[in-house]
């Protein structure tokens, strides 16, 4: 199957996304607003280029907003911080409804591991030998749920409209 190189770009905006946003939840625990409001920007015109039909796109954008409302609960409750909140709406926001289930379970598989991965690294690995950031992680008793959340994204991307529709 021959993609053409404009398709093929469009595809790699949103792993780039996930695994730069990832990143940088690891090394300092936030996830800046730039990168959700970069997602939320460019999924209109990369939708729309993908032959996404209009009533799809709204429905896209019920989904995303819906999560971010749940979200916000999830913030409130001191579940995880507010950049992840709106990166898990806007990660919602791409995949739709389609593949939203399997997200949130992969989400809570990886998310899962991760903070188990801070609880006992933060006991059984001597200070001096952890990381930097793996040491602010144990020592504020919190875990990049983004990372999480990119990985089981890029899972399911494969399976949503976005995809289906460029790789056709």
């Amino acid at each position: 199957m021959n993609i053409p190189i404009f398709s093929q770009m469009l595809l790699l905006f949103f792993p780039i996304l996930l695994i730069t946003g990832a990143f940088y939840d690891v090394m300092t625990l936030r996830l800046p607003n730039t990168y959700n409001l970069f997602g939320l920007i460019m999924f209109f015109p990369i939708a729309w280029m993908a032959g996404i039909p209009f009533n799809n796109i709204l429905i896209h954008l019920l989904v995303g907003s819906g999560v971010l409302l749940v979200s916000f609960g999830a913030f409130a409750a001191g579940f995880f911080g507010g950049g992840d909140s709106k990166f898990i709406a806007v990660i919602a926001l791409w995949i739709g409804y389609d593949t939203l289930v399997e997200f949130f379970f992969l989400t809570g598989i990886f998310g899962g591991l991760l903070a188990l991965v801070v609880l006992i690294g933060g006991r059984f690995i001597p200070v001096e030998w952890q990381p930097a950031f793996f040491k602010a992680m144990s020592k504020r008793k919190v875990v990049p749920y983004g990372a999480a959340m990119a990985i089981a994204a890029l899972l399911v991307y494969q399976d949503t409209a976005i995809w289906i529709n460029l790789m056709s």
